[in-house]
């Protein structure tokens, strides 16, 4: 099975965002959508798409488990919607 590596989006236009290559410790990585030109550093950016693959593995979890029967009472779902992040990733739930 082949290793899914997910991809950085961009949160307001859905773009997907090329990595720098060789980031230095003197000047951070910063990364910049092609179409919207929004910018961030690499850093922040990989936190968001990573908070992003969290909420939609939590997501597919709760749905997953709808549908055996089994409710999830111990917590109420937050509805975070998908492009209220500045950067997301590819993962679909």
């Amino acid at each position: 099975m082949p290793l899914h590596v997910p991809k950085i989006i961009c949160g307001a236009c859905g773009v997907a965002v090329d990595l720098p290559t060789t980031p230095t410790p003197a000047a951070p990585a910063e990364i910049r959508c092609p179409s919207c030109n929004q910018s961030d550093t690499l850093d922040s950016a990989v936190a968001q798409a990573r908070r992003h693959a969290t909420h939609m593995a939590e997501r597919a979890f709760e749905k997953k488990m709808q549908r055996a029967g089994r409710p999830l009472s111990r917590r109420t779902p937050t509805a975070i919607p998908e492009r209220s992040l500045k950067w997301i990733s590819n993962l679909e739930a």
